[in-house]
């Protein structure tokens, strides 16, 4: 048995046997195993249909800036990770060292060192969450960016044309992968996302609704205010229809959300 590989030192396509090899002995070139279509067509000149081994790659780093930097340092390098680290996001899984790591990179206090956790799923704050969790979004979408449309129907268009080239039909192949799995990489950040009600403020995660529940509470506060007039306003708000027979007024509001 052989593999098929680019060595790049040699810039050449070498080809390994695991025995020794003969005059006239037949070789067979072994399928490789774990290998995303842009190392196959690199490497091998083609590309498959649905390789579960596409990936994409998401950076991150500490910086020197930050004042719990050293802390932090010292962390990665229990962990064999450096300062600036690549990570693979492969489409049906997101990595739970990515995960920690920007974990890291954005928690502010010392106290939230002692909650990281390198070898599990464990947020440290809503807060914490809520922030990598957008970093990781922002990264997907800048990625989506790149491609000159989002989509995969131009790429499959491609595939099915008779006229296009080998390499044109090579290249759309390797897109629609990649894309599939930033598709998958979006979906999966907002699925994380969803169950985070709040928004990050000075102090703290608070309700994004939380102006609306003030104003509220204001009203209900002010002795002069009819209790009627504030259960008719609350119920304007919210959408529920209310009768008061006794203004003979029917207040019904369909359309805030």
């Amino acid at each position: 048995m052989a593999t098929l590989d680019y060595d790049q030192s040699k810039d050449a396509v070498v080809l390994t046997a695991d025995t020794k090899i003969g005059k006239g002995d037949e070789i067979y070139v072994t399928e490789p195993v774990g290998m995303s279509n842009a190392e196959l067509l690199l490497t091998k000149g083609y590309c498959r249909s649905d390789n579960p081994d596409d990936f994409v790659t998401v950076q991150a780093n500490v910086v020197m800036a930050d004042a719990l930097y050293t802390a932090k340092k010292q962390i990665l390098d229990a962990y064999n990770m450096s300062e600036e680290q690549t990570f693979l996001v492969y489409k049906d899984r997101l990595p739970l060292e990515l995960l920690s790591y920007l974990r890291l990179s954005r928690l502010q206090n010392t106290d939230e060192l002692l909650k990281l956790d390198f070898e599990g799923d464990k947020p440290i704050s809503e807060m914490n969450e809520y922030e990598i969790l957008q970093l990781l979004l922002t990264e997907a979408r800048m990625i989506s960016a790149g491609y000159r449309t989002p989509d995969t129907d131009s790429d499959r268009f491609v595939l099915k044309d008779m006229e296009s080239s080998v390499p044109a039909k090579l290249a759309a192949l390797l897109r629609i992968g990649e894309k599939q799995v930033v598709s998958s990489f979006m979906d999966t950040v907002r699925t994380r996302l969803a169950p985070i009600r709040g928004i990050p403020t000075k102090k703290g995660m608070e309700n994004q609704n939380q102006e609306i529940l003030d104003m509220f509470e204001t009203f209900e506060s002010l002795p002069s205010v009819p209790g009627k007039a504030i259960k008719s306003f609350t119920n304007w708000w919210t959408g529920i229809y209310y009768r008061d027979d006794d203004l003979h007024k029917v207040i019904a509001q369909d359309y805030i959300t």
